[in-house]
């Protein structure tokens, strides 16, 4: 993981979206390139370190200059630059279900947490329980449980502090959000 100001040339099969812009590689194990992903916004966005999870995925860590666009879901603070971490989900997931799922949003308040979290703005479809997976920045699933409630309150007293991914699926419907722990 890097970053380029190129266009589709070499290996790139992509063309920037902004200045400079991450640029993710995977290669096989005789350094053949299986795949590459150009992520940004219009400005400059810069990856300094990439991890890969322990479910196949990545986490991209560096900085952003762009605000909301093209792949950038938040604006930075002050039109500067921001931290910008990046989960990419495992290239290795095949199955027709989860090529199908809707997507909508929920809300988690507050953000950040300490204590407690509130998760709302989905429904149970034919009165199934929903899924809902906490993971970190790392991949590690943290909790997991069914819900049956349509207002879920998360002790969150035991999290350490930073940054978690929160899924959250209801038969076809998925969604996910960012929280952060204090």
């Amino acid at each position: 993981g890097g970053w380029s100001g190129s266009s589709i040339s070499a290996d790139k099969t992509e063309n920037n979206i902004g200045f400079l812009d991450d640029w993710i590689i995977k290669l096989d194990s005789n350094g053949t390139v299986k795949w590459d992903n150009t992520i940004g916004g219009p400005d400059n966005d810069v990856a300094i370190d990439i991890k890969q999870t322990n479910n196949g995925g990545f986490v991209i860590s560096g900085w952003s200059s762009s605000n909301i666009s093209n792949d950038k879901s938040e604006n930075t603070c002050n039109n500067s630059s921001d931290y910008w971490i990046i989960k990419l989900y495992s290239d290795s997931t095949t199955s027709t279900t989860d090529l199908e799922v809707e997507n909508y949003t929920i809300s988690a308040f507050p953000n950040p947490s300490k204590d407690e979290i509130t998760i709302t703005g989905y429904t149970l479809q034919n009165n199934q329980p929903a899924v809902l997976k906490i993971y970190d920045v790392m991949g590690n699933d943290v909790y997991h449980s069914g819900v049956t409630t349509l207002n879920i309150k998360l002790k969150t007293l035991n999290f350490a502090s930073g940054v978690y991914f929160m899924q959250l699926q209801t038969g076809a419907k998925v969604s996910r959000v960012k929280f952060i722990k204090q």
